[in-house]
């Protein structure tokens, strides 16, 4: 009876967890399309409002997915306006740098109960363990075995 209701306690709190991070993910890129597209129109990028989409979709894959979608818009900017794709990509990467080191681990961490720091490390031990599977995974992971530490440790969190 122990084991089953430990399970049903796990299995509970992975269900919680995955959802309140596909939440957290919708929510990041929703944030990083409303700061995208603005900066793009103000620096007269043509078809600012798909390129601010493309980027935000390709956010959902934590750190690499933004990065393969900046790839592809500076290729379709190169060929539509060469001079554009320079100051795209100087944007993206700063907007990049803004949601990689401070409204991702917050937003993960927040919604998750995860430490911000264990946020980044989990999407980085993930890439490397299992590739763009292992980073969109790796923070969800990180988060049940972190409640599960914190449940052996007596600090129980909330009942899934």
């Amino acid at each position: 009876q122990g084991i089953r209701n430990g399970a049903a306690w796990i299995t509970g709190a992975a269900r919680e967890i995955f959802a309140a991070y596909l939440r957290s993910r919708i929510l990041e890129s929703g944030f990083l399309l409303l700061c995208c597209l603005p900066g793009l129109l103000r620096c007269r990028i043509p078809y600012a409002l798909l390129f601010s989409v493309l980027i935000s979709i390709g956010n959902l894959i934590p750190f690499l997915g933004s990065l393969l979608a900046t790839g592809f818009c500076v290729l379709l900017l190169l060929a539509i306006a060469p001079v554009k794709a320079l100051w795209f990509v100087l944007f993206i990467l700063a907007l990049q740098q803004l949601d990689n080191a401070v409204i991702y681990p917050r937003i993960a961490g927040a919604s998750l109960g995860l430490p911000a720091v264990w946020s980044v490390t989990a999407v980085l031990i993930g890439a490397r363990l299992c590739g763009a599977a292992g980073a969109f995974l790796g923070v969800p992971v990180m988060a049940l075995c972190w409640r599960l530490a914190m449940e052996a440790a007596g600090k129980r969190s909330p009942t899934p």
